[in-house]
């Protein structure tokens, strides 16, 4: 059923993850926000980006001054991407469309920074005009929001940072790849939705042109050990372990990929 109202939706995210819905909240236009909330539009510009980056690498100096540039900015959009996409693919996957109709228009976009410079929470303003949509399926959801949210979110990341859109992708990727396996959702569904993501070269919503997936061989399907095509950087920053699920071990694998 269709949820129109702020605290229904707001519920609903904290029943189904209750870790991601301190992270993540739906309010009305003109609602107040906190003191140091400001639109995506401001937190994405170079001063601002800088600043939190700058506050962000004093987690990492604790042993040496220099830090490798690629794997700070990487790590800092994986927070991003973390706190982002969880909730609206359970938003997705239960016909809340209106929320997703709301994330694709970057205006309706705030949030707040932790003290470490990584965010801290989102917020979605839900407007009127954005409530009564009709019901989608979760792909078409998912599709326009890759081209309508995240595409613009990354390219904007790719001209303030050294990493590439390729990286960014990655994350998303996996994100999605890591939160759709974990839910409680029928297999065959699951299967179905996760190979029409990472198994397609072009989106199914180009009806008259041909749009080319993003998220097309960014995941390995058929290795549910070891998914991830490329490195993350993550152990490149001190005191950082390499992720369990790293392509870079090659004990495992013999083929891998770096984006940077």
């Amino acid at each position: 059923m269709a949820l129109h109202d702020t605290t229904e939706l707001n519920s609903l995210l904290e029943r189904q993850a209750p870790f991601y819905s301190q992270h993540f909240k739906i309010i009305k236009p003109h609602q107040p926000l906190p003191e140091n909330c400001q639109p995506l539009s401001q937190r994405l510009n170079k001063p601002h980006y800088t600043k939190a980056l700058m506050t962000f690498s004093k987690s990492y100096q604790q042993q040496q001054e220099a830090i490798d540039l690629n794997a700070l900015h990487s790590m800092w959009s994986q927070w991003f991407f973390g706190f982002l996409l969880p909730p609206l693919l359970e938003y997705a996957l239960r016909s809340q469309t209106s929320v997703l109709h709301a994330a694709m228009n970057l205006k309706n976009w705030h949030w707040t920074y932790h003290q470490t410079g990584r965010v801290e929470c989102f917020y979605l303003v839900l407007r009127e005009d954005q409530i009564q949509r009709p019901t989608e399926l979760a792909i078409t959801l998912l599709e326009r929001l890759l081209v309508k949210l995240i595409t613009p979110i990354i390219k904007q990341l790719s001209t303030l940072s050294p990493v590439s859109e390729k990286l960014f992708y990655s994350h998303v990727a996996y994100c999605f790849y890591w939160y759709l396996s974990e839910m409680s959702l029928a297999q065959e569904f699951k299967l179905n939705l996760l190979n029409q993501l990472f198994s397609k070269d072009t989106l199914l919503l180009a009806k008259d042109a041909t749009l080319p997936h993003p998220l097309w061989r960014k995941i390995r399907l058929k290795n549910s050990d070891y998914p991830r095509i490329m490195c993350c950087l993550r152990h490149k920053l001190p005191n950082t372990q390499m992720c369990t699920i790293c392509p870079l071990n090659k004990n495992k694998h013999k083929v891998c990929k770096t984006a940077i």
